[in-house]
């Protein structure tokens, strides 16, 4: 009788160990859809008109290797004068973002919103074993450049050296 049980109870714990494993199988092999997150950002802020300031753009997530980026990404700018200049495309880096200078021409506010557009990973683009996965498109929320008349001082640079480098 005991053996029974014992013979039993295994198949039950084997069963068991099977169905927690089918649904993992299944989410892997099937493809998916994932939201995105786009973002966007200025420094420095406030500027100065005729100054420079570093846009920073992309989505939240990153890509698998320097091989791999995310592609057509665009920027909405609307100037103090209400009037909406696109920017882009732009492709990211892995890392999910990249840069571009911008010099504002006009005092005010200058709003800027990043629009991704929906894209294909294919397995191999991200970390893990992953299917292919639809990444949606999203906008980020706008963002606020303030510019004035003054210009904003910069960290001095530092000198080169006059004489031979060591340690």
């Amino acid at each position: 009788m005991q053996n029974k049980t014992k013979k039993m109870l295994s198949v039950l714990l084997i069963l068991a160990f099977v169905s927690s494993v089918v649904p993992l199988v299944q989410t892997t092999t099937a493809a998916k859809t994932k939201p995105t997150f786009a973002f966007i950002s200025a420094t420095p802020n406030p500027v100065g008109v005729g100054q420079e300031t570093l846009l920073h753009i992309g989505i939240s997530e990153a890509t698998n290797g320097t091989y791999y980026k995310w592609k057509g990404l665009t920027v909405s700018v609307i100037d103090p004068d209400g009037k909406n200049s696109p920017l882009g495309p732009y492709n990211t880096d892995s890392t999910g973002g990249t840069g571009d200078v911008f010099i504002p021409d006009k005092v005010g506010t200058y709003q800027f919103q990043t629009h991704f557009p929906e894209q294909n990973m294919v397995p191999g683009m991200s970390f893990g074993p992953t299917p292919e996965t639809t990444y949606l498109a999203s906008d980020s929320d706008w963002y606020t450049l303030t510019v004035q008349e003054e210009p904003i001082p910069y960290f001095p640079a530092f000198p080169l050296p006059t004489e031979y480098w060591n340690r």
